[in-house]
């Protein structure tokens, strides 16, 4: 059955427990079998019959408010992760400059830094609506080499940097030229999102398309 996440702010009400098996075809009734067996974690993780605006819920990575919200289906022996807001700021911004800093000197090792063992990239290109995922650090990092090994002088310049609780966007111009020697020079984001570490959980990444 599904496995849910419980991030330490929510343990005291879920038992002191970290991961709790619910049963559940969709994340509502994944919620839903949770609170049954621990009540107090009602009024924190619904608001009427919604996912309050401060809880986000990911599945496998995905946050599910980009799919069906609480109706998203739930596979059997998914992962249900539970984050809550957190308070950022200043801190987070700082962390986001950094891993650009990191970027502009194609240092892997300064960026991954930054980034939790399950964290999930999201690349601007690839097969699927949202490009290509990777999942995993040892993935993430295999992802934003390829960024390296495709524009081999790629540089992010005009930046600027914000973030409220979890969350924080990251707006750039990227430049370079690939190895096949397309020029490159466009607006783009990384829209974030923290864990509750204040590690880098998820980088959602999307760029200009130029035309003409």
């Amino acid at each position: 059955m599904p496995t849910v996440r419980i991030p330490p702010v929510l343990r005291p009400e879920a038992g002191n427990n970290r991961h709790v098996e619910a049963e559940g075809q969709t994340v509502r009734e994944v919620l839903e079998n949770l609170v049954e067996s621990y009540p107090s974690l009602r009024e924190r993780i619904f608001e009427g019959d919604e996912l309050p605006q401060f809880l986000n819920v990911f599945i496998d990575g995905t946050d599910v408010r980009l799919n069906e919200g609480l109706e998203t289906p739930v596979d059997e022996g998914a992962t249900v992760v539970l984050l809550p807001a957190v308070a950022g700021g200043e801190s987070n911004v700082a962390t986001l400059r950094a891993v650009l800093d990191g970027f502009n000197r194609h240092d892997l090792d300064a960026i991954m830094a930054h980034f939790a063992d399950d964290c999930v990239f999201e690349s601007p290109r690839g097969p699927e609506r949202w490009g290509r995922r990777f999942i995993g650090k040892d993935e993430v990092r295999r992802g934003l080499a390829a960024r390296f090994e495709g524009i081999p002088d790629v540089r992010y310049g005009d930046d600027d940097h914000f973030a409220c609780g979890n969350r924080g966007l990251s707006e750039w111009t990227i430049s370079g030229t690939t190895v096949d020697g397309e020029q490159i020079d466009v607006r783009g984001c990384d829209i974030w999102t923290f864990g509750e570490d204040g590690k880098l959980a998820r980088k959602d990444s999307f760029w200009k398309i130029r035309e003409g």
